[in-house]
Formats: C-alpha cells, sequence, structure tokens
C-alpha cells in the first residue's frame, strides 16, 4: 500500500491515460500495418495491453513485432516503467531517511491568504480572542475561513473529526493536543507548526475581596526575578513528542505531477514519431509494392541522397 500511497491521484490518472494511449497506438499502428500487408502478428485490444503493463512492471513481453513503429511503442512502455519504478523507490527510501514534516503550508497567515481550508478554534479558547483582535485588523473579517464547516470542538467527542477532517487546521496549545493524543481521542497523524501564536504572560483568578494581592505579586516578582519562572514555563512547554503517546511526523508529501511532468510531455513527443514512423513504413512498403522489380533503384537513390545530404552538411559545417 506504501507504494500506492506514493503518487497522488493526478499521477496515477496520467499513467493510465499514458497507457491507454500506447495500448490504443498500438493496436491501431499494428491494424494499419496489416492493411498495407506488412506482415505483424493480429494482436487484440486487450494483449496490447497486457504488453504495455508488462514494460510498466519491467517484465518486457516478446510480441514478436517487425515494424519499427510497433517496436518503438514498446520500448516506449519499457522505459516508462522504469521512470516510474525508480521514482517511486527513491520517494519510498526518502520517507525511511527523512525525519522533518512536511506542511501542505508554511504559516496560518497563508491559510488566510489562500482561502483554501478552514481553521478550527476552540470558541471559548484565548486564541480566538486574539484572532478577533489581532488578525480582523490585518486581513479583515475571516467569518469564511474560522470555524467554517467545523465541529465544537470544545467536546472531546469532536476532537477527532476535527483534527483529521481533511482541509482542516486546528489553532490549539501543544498542552491541549498533547493530552487528547494521550488520551488516544484522535487517530490520526498530527503534525504542528513549529511556531508561537499569541503569546501571553502567567495570570490568576482571584475573588475581586481578596486581600492579599499585593504579597501574591510580590512572590511572583520574586520568581520571576530569579528566573523559575521562566524555567517552569519552558518545562512545561517542552513536550517529549514520542513519549507523548500518538504525536507522529507527517510523511514527506507524494509526488506531484509538477515532478514528473517532463516525462509526460517526453512520451506526448515519442507517440507523435512513433506515428510519423507509422506512416513513413507505409509511404515506403507502398512504394516497394508498387513498383515491384525496381526497389533497389530506389534504395540506390535513398542512399544517394543521403551520401550527398552528409558531404554538403559536412561541407557546411567547416566553411561556418
Amino acid at each position: 500500500m506504501s507504494h500506492l500511497h506514493t503518487f497522488s491521484k493526478v499521477i496515477w490518472y496520467s499513467i493510465l491515460n499514458t497507457f491507454v494511449t500506447l495500448t490504443l497506438t498500438l493496436w491501431i499502428s499494428l491494424k494499419i500495418l496489416r492493411k498495407y500487408r506488412i506482415r505483424e502478428p493480429r494482436l487484440s485490444v486487450f494483449t496490447c495491453f497486457l504488453s504495455v503493463i508488462s514494460g510498466f512492471i519491467n517484465q518486457g513481453v516478446d510480441l514478436r513485432l517487425r515494424s519499427l513503429t510497433a517496436r518503438l511503442l514498446q520500448l516506449n512502455a519499457t522505459v516508462l516503467g522504469v521512470m516510474l519504478y525508480i521514482s517511486m523507490n527513491a520517494v519510498l527510501f526518502s520517507k525511511l531517511s527523512q525525519q522533518d514534516e512536511s506542511l501542505p503550508f508554511k504559516t496560518i497567515e497563508e491559510i488566510i491568504y489562500e482561502r483554501q481550508k478552514s481553521i478550527c478554534v476552540r470558541n471559548d479558547s484565548f486564541a480566538l480572542e486574539n484572532i478577533k483582535d489581532q488578525w480582523e485588523n490585518q486581513f479583515g473579517k475571516q467569518e469564511d475561513i474560522i470555524n467554517r464547516n467545523c465541529p465544537d470542538v470544545r467536546n472531546p467527542d469532536n476532537a477527532n473529526k476535527a483534527v483529521c477532517e481533511y482541509g482542516m487546521v486546528v489553532l490549539e496549545s501543544k498542552q491541549m493536543m498533547h493530552s487528547l493524543l494521550k488520551k488516544k481521542i484522535v487517530h490520526c497523524k498530527v503534525s504542528n507548526a513549529d511556531r508561537r501564536y499569541f503569546i501571553t504572560g502567567n495570570v490568576y483568578i482571584a475573588h475581586k475581596q481578596f486581600k492579599e494581592f499585593g504579597l501574591i505579586e510580590n512572590f511572583i516578582k520574586t520568581l520571576r526575578s530569579t528566573g523559575i519562572i521562566k524555567k517552569l514555563e519552558r518545562k512545561w512547554l517542552e513536550i517529549n513528542y514520542v513519549n507523548a503517546g500518538g504525536i507522529t511526523r507527517s510523511d514527506l508529501g507524494q509526488v506531484d505531477f509538477r515532478h514528473v511532468r517532463g516525462i509526460f510531455v517526453t512520451y506526448t513527443f515519442l507517440v507523435i514519431l512513433s506515428v510519423i514512423l507509422l506512416f513513413v513504413e507505409i509511404i515506403w512498403s507502398k512504394l516497394d509494392q508498387e513498383l515491384g522489380s525496381k526497389p533497389l533503384y530506389i534504395h540506390g537513390t535513398v542512399r544517394a541522397c543521403f551520401i550527398v545530404s552528409t558531404k554538403y552538411y559536412s561541407s557546411w559545417t567547416v566553411l561556418k
């Protein structure tokens, strides 16, 4: 299954279209060649398709083809299989050596600009209040991005759907996400963007008639001056993700179409070249049959033209 997930859906569709194109081109070429009395085996469409598939899995099948067009098409299928097989193994090997996560976005601000994903935030959270205060001044209203189609993440039962839903980004604290993963409420792979948003200091809540505010403030100042508070904050934020019970690095991105676009462009030209060779073979066979006893004359004429053109090209190169 790892091999199937290595390529994106667009690439698999492109590979299938290439197989179908090569199959039909090979089958039609053989049919046309037999029409012009060029000896070629009678092959069904399914047999041609199996020969193309055999090239993809590096198990070439000898169809005993004689024409250059048919042989070129079968060679194209084999070369395509080798290229795709090498690229597939390269991605699988890189997954074993790569440890950094690959997110579909660099920053949360990029999501706001593109407007293709949704950011899920707890409705009564500190992060949501900061979004309203800071991001609305910078990006305007964000009703179409913030909590769009998001379930109520305050309910732990909805946490798995909110985090694992495709196209959604959950803005949550490391501590809360660590708790959800440790309790195995979230069952999918989670990657975190290594950036802190909306940083604030420690606060405490007390009754309005509490009379010991001064004593607590002096104690907090003492802790801050000695560096104990910073040490406690650092200890609180440092989480061992390996032992967190579920936090894992995301896999590398799939092989996208832009990675192998040149291969399919090359194959388009190869198919066109095979069609041109098909017409050349038909014309050559037609002339050979019509002239009957004069094939040597044709061969001699072609050979003479080739020699003259070669000498002309050599002299032109020297003069240049």
